[in-house]
């Protein structure tokens, strides 16, 4: 700052800006990888999901499986859904934190309160 009377260098800020893209990217290419499970129903539904927010296996108890329980397994089907999107969400935001850890709050490295 001293060289520029007072003034930010701004090269060393867009330097620190394309540094945050480059790891903002590489997180959101291993939040593709990231799977997430949960379970509903003591575990008689399971369902994963992946860091793209798609559910990619469902899991029923066959013991479900019978016409006089199909609300219930509805239900539970869709509960351990959203558990594992949520957590999927959660471990992909994380990741994304990650890659801008340390870049001062509002996610540059320059000063900053």
């Amino acid at each position: 700052m001293d060289e520029n009377n007072g003034l930010p260098d701004f090269s060393k800020m867009l330097e620190g800006v394309q540094q945050l893209q480059s790891e903002m990217q590489k997180a959101a290419e291993r939040a593709k990888g990231i799977v997430a499970e949960a379970e509903a129903g003591a575990g008689l539904v399971k369902a994963s999901a992946n860091g793209e927010g798609a559910i990619i296996s469902i899991t029923v108890d066959p013991e479900l499986a019978k016409p006089e329980d199909l609300d219930v397994l509805q239900d539970l089907v869709r509960a351990a859904c959203n558990r594992a999107l949520e957590r999927a969400r959660e471990k992909a935001q994380a990741e994304m934190q990650k890659a801008a850890g340390g870049l001062m709050p509002g996610g540059f490295p320059f000063g900053g309160s």
